[in-house]
């Protein structure tokens, strides 16, 4: 149900404070650190009814993520139509949203870690390959989260920005095995929360790649078109 919530709440914030977001992005990136800092303070699991969902989405990240998932499908999305040119325009500000909120996932999941860095090489599998799926998905994190920046942006060659930016395909796969490195086995062993998560998470990622194929194959189309009439202008 948190997956749920998560994806939500990103949606509810994305839509409804979209112009604020574009014109006072600063106040929303101090309201998400201060989430951060706030979890981090009290970090420690409590069964109180009020405060635990609010850690579970921090914690597990699932609240950062759901931001980039509306980022994702901000990208499918028509310049002109109604949700598009709501989202698009804020797409670099929702990513850094995203970026801060899941700092809360991945402090504590390095402090976790930060003693098996040294011995990387001889760790089994079972550990190696999450952790550097962890690692490989915060350095490609940081590098979108930088580029996100309106001032960064406006300071690179707009070709070397949008190369950049393909980084992002990689992102969303690897965000799809980090989230089944560590709910898998908790789901193969009958655990509902993670079945659930795993089956809603497939699920938007599927549907993203259906339309993210379909954007393409509209972009493509109307290249086509722009090129016949082009031709046609010749004659």
């Amino acid at each position: 149900m948190n997956v749920i919530l998560a994806l939500a709440l990103a949606g509810a914030v994305s839509l409804a404070g979209a112009r604020a977001l574009r014109q006072r992005p600063l106040v929303f990136y101090a309201g998400a650190a201060a989430a951060v800092v706030l979890y981090l303070l009290f970090a420690e699991p409590t069964p109180d009814t009020l405060v635990r969902p609010f850690q579970d989405l921090m914690q597990k990240g699932q609240l950062g993520f759901a931001f980039f998932v509306v980022v994702m499908f901000a990208g499918t999305l028509r310049k002109d139509s109604a949700l598009g040119g709501r989202l698009l325009p804020v797409r670099g500000e929702l990513s850094i949203l995203g970026s801060i909120l899941v700092c809360g996932h991945f402090v504590l999941l390095l402090a976790n870690y930060a003693g098996l860095l040294g011995h990387f090489f001889q760790l089994r599998a079972s550990l190696m390959v999450p952790l550097a799926l962890s690692l490989a998905l915060l350095a490609v994190l940081a590098v979108l989260t930088v580029t996100s920046f309106r001032r960064v942006r406006s300071a690179m060659d707009p070709r070397l920005w949008r190369r950049v930016q393909r980084l992002a395909y990689l992102f969303f796969g690897l965000v799809y095995l980090h989230i089944l490195g560590y709910l898998l086995v908790p789901a193969l062993q009958g655990a509902a929360n993670a079945r659930l998560s795993i089956a809603v998470y497939s699920v938007v990622f599927a549907c993203y790649v259906a339309l993210r194929i379909r954007a393409a194959m509209r972009s493509g189309a109307t290249r086509e078109a722009q090129g016949a009439e082009v031709k046609v202008g010749m004659h």
